[in-house]
């Protein structure tokens, strides 16, 4: 991992007021590594990068076969419930027309 520093520049920004002054970070790296052993870092972190997001897509596709097992079930049990309520009130108009005739 390298070693940065912060370092900020505080010159004044066109277009506003001479007293506001709007920091702008900039990152140096403080041991002198060439540019070989900078971009291999680099590449490193782009490469644990990728599998951290082939990681997460697959988390994504775990959710998804969830999600869709959920709705299969959701839309039994509206199944059931709706037939379930039909059949008690289809019962009782039965029973209670009996009675009253």
């Amino acid at each position: 991992m390298l070693n940065y520093v912060p370092l900020f520049c505080t010159e004044p920004v066109e277009g506003k007021e001479l007293g506001q002054v709007k920091p702008e970070i900039s990152f140096f790296p403080l041991n002198g590594r060439s540019d070989c052993d900078l971009l291999k870092l680099i590449l490193e972190e782009v490469k644990a990068a990728r599998q951290e997001a082939a990681g997460q897509e697959n988390a994504k596709k775990t959710s998804g076969h969830y999600g869709s097992v959920a709705k299969v079930i959701d839309s039994m049990f509206f199944v059931l419930y709706f037939l379930t309520v039909v059949v008690f009130l289809t019962y009782m108009y039965v029973v209670w027309s009996k009675q009253h005739m």
